[in-house]
């Protein structure tokens, strides 16, 4: 029988979780329709780096309640509509 460690339980759930959590779509969408220039003006209107952004547009980093906040600030967006283009 194969036991398996903790983290390696938690990886795998943290995999299945991530996969309906889109948020190329959320920065897609700022670019496309809230004037943002490109994932370095993202992150420069974010207040965060270009290493985070592209870490979570690459499903490493989760999108938290600190960039939904920040999304929140720099756009006319509820928080709402930013959930659904999650």
């Amino acid at each position: 029988m194969i036991v398996q460690a903790d983290e390696m339980k938690q990886e795998k759930f943290d995999r299945k979780a991530r996969a309906g959590f889109k948020p190329h779509k959320l920065f897609d969408y700022l670019i496309d329709n809230c004037g943002f220039k490109n994932d370095a003006d993202i992150a420069a209107r974010l207040k965060t780096t270009a290493p985070a952004v592209s870490r979570t547009r690459q499903k490493v980093f989760k999108v938290g309640p600190t960039m939904i906040l920040a999304v929140y600030d720099a756009t006319d967006l509820s928080i709402e509509q930013i959930r659904e283009l999650l």
